[in-house]
């Protein structure tokens, strides 16, 4: 029993590590804090949303923020609606803009049109993280710290650990699977004479 309970400890830290590992890599692609993301993340979950779609909504905000700067109407539609002035949402990291757009979402009275400029903002998940937007940059903010509180959130420094970690066990296993292949080489043409010789074996029998 104790060493099952073992196994299960050991599966569910190499899970922990694994989504620590993901969301700091997600966090530089976004150019933005393990805090700030890993809080997001907990309100965008208290809304119904996931971590992972909740990143690819963000990387299509920032990707959306830099065509309305390039003048795409679409975009520019979206952020006119907002009234927002997208020269300083360029100013702004993730984190910012996406607190900045929450609140902005309070000056579209008509939901569909809530709905239509969530998607063309975030993308396809946009009409899913208007529950989150809803609560204002003021309810994104105490989510955060909710997290915070609750141990979910982590400094990059702390991710950076775990990334670390999570690559030398990476390695271990590659140098165990690298083993094993040469050992496979080693013996294949052992097992190739065996087997042959049972082959043999069984058609003289059979003559």
């Amino acid at each position: 029993a104790l060493a099952a309970a073992g196994v299960a400890m050991v599966a569910i830290i190499k899970k922990t590590a694994d989504k620590i590992d993901q969301l700091s890599k997600e966090a530089r692609k976004l150019d933005i804090t393990t805090e700030t993301l890993a809080g997001l993340g907990h309100a965008a979950k208290l809304s119904g949303l996931d971590q992972e779609k909740l990143s690819k909504s963000l990387v299509k905000m920032t990707k959306s923020v830099s065509e309305a700067n390039k003048g795409l109407s679409t975009q520019v539609r979206a952020f006119d609606d907002l009234g927002l002035e997208v020269g300083d949402l360029m100013k702004m990291d993730a984190g910012q803009q996406f607190l900045t757009i929450a609140d902005a979402f309070g000056n579209i009275e008509i939901h569909s049109t809530k709905v239509r400029v969530a998607m063309d903002v975030c993308g396809r998940t946009g009409g899913d993280l208007l529950v989150t937007m809803e609560n204002g940059a003021e309810g994104i903010r105490k989510a955060i710290e909710e997290a915070k509180h609750l141990g979910i959130t982590f400094k990059d420094e702390q991710g950076a650990m775990v990334e670390e970690a999570n690559d030398a066990m990476m390695k271990l296993g590659e140098i165990a699977k690298g083993a094993f292949n040469q050992i496979t080489i080693a013996i294949a043409p052992f097992v190739t004479k065996w087997a042959d010789a049972l082959t043999d074996m069984s058609l003289s029998g059979e003559s």
